[in-house]
């Protein structure tokens, strides 16, 4: 369960604990499953507590092994992470997403300063990360890849709350990876889908079949 206080337009979360999957385990089942992934999703917050964090480095390693992308969406939520956590998966993944209150708070880690693009471009030269999007909200996202870093415009929408509006962003990018497209085929589809959750109350709004329609047709995953 996860209490949110919006405030301002902003939320503030309560994550209660410990819960269940505080304490995943690496069973046989699951790395079996893991190895025929093409993409796994992590963060920090599913590593806050020992048991987890284990487990899920390491399905990560035996995924990676045979083949899988690791996409990683910091979802950073005080005080459920420490620097160790966010270093790890910042040197772990293939491709990063996070937004951009996240990246300053990477940078007060890593001592960094300078704006947004700055810092972006900086952080993922520092791990070595080459495919990544820095989310910002109503000014749009950052993309880099191949060598390239473009900017994609938010989708315009009237916002009711967003939360949510992350995880639906990454799930998006998730399915296109999957799909083996590139960060830009992706992009557009990520931020139209996040316009969409962040239009509506709650954290998990139904899409319109329409949308899921058009999604299935442009990230067909076989």
């Amino acid at each position: 369960m996860v209490l949110v206080e919006i405030t301002g337009g902003l939320p503030r979360y309560d994550i209660e604990g410990p819960v269940a999957w505080d304490f995943v385990e690496a069973t046989p089942v699951a790395l079996s499953a893991v190895r025929t992934a093409r993409v796994m999703v992590c963060g920090t917050l599913a590593q806050r507590m020992p048991v987890s964090r284990g487990s899920i480095r390491q399905l990560l390693a035996e995924g990676r092994a045979a083949g899988a992308l690791v996409l990683a969406d910091l979802n950073l939520r005080a005080p459920y992470f420490d620097e160790e956590i966010v270093l790890w998966t910042l040197r772990y993944c293939d491709v990063l997403k996070l937004n951009d209150e996240e990246l300053l708070t990477v940078a007060g880690l890593i001592g960094a300063r300078g704006e947004t693009v700055e810092l972006f471009a900086g952080l993922l030269r520092e791990f070595g990360i080459s495919r990544a999007v820095l989310t910002c909200g109503a000014g749009g996202a950052w993309c880099h890849e191949g060598g390239r870093t473009w900017h994609v415009p938010a989708v315009p929408t009237e916002v009711s709350d967003t939360v949510g509006a992350g995880d639906a962003f990454t799930a998006v990018l998730a399915t296109a990876l999957a799909a083996g497209k590139s960060l830009r085929d992706a992009a557009p589809w990520c931020s139209e889908v996040a316009a969409f959750v962040a239009s509506q109350a709650g954290a998990t709004p139904h899409l319109p079949e329409a949308m899921v329609s058009r999604l299935r047709a442009a990230l067909p995953v076989t």
